[in-house]
């Protein structure tokens, strides 16, 4: 049974093959295995689900935009003399 100290988990396979290997980079698969065993997810998805949330916020300004310039286009009109 492995060792939990101040919740790192000492004596597993992970960390036996994270000792042979030496400093992680960023990025790389091991470190990508770290983040989904700790609950997150490959940085590629966050990736993608950064620019589909961007992609989403600039449509929906763009389209407020839109909307607004048209109601002031209608207001302009309505009170033209």
């Amino acid at each position: 049974m492995p060792l939990v100290v101040d919740n790192y988990t000492i004596g597993t396979a992970a960390a036996g093959l994270q000792a042979t290997i030496g400093n992680v980079a960023a990025g790389s698969l091991f470190a990508g295995a770290q983040s989904v065993a700790m609950g997150g997810a490959f940085p590629i998805i966050g990736n993608i689900v950064a620019g589909a949330i961007m992609a989403a916020t600039v449509a929906i300004v763009k389209a407020a935009g839109l909307l607004w310039k048209a109601l002031w286009d209608i207001i302009a009109a309505l009170t033209a003399p």
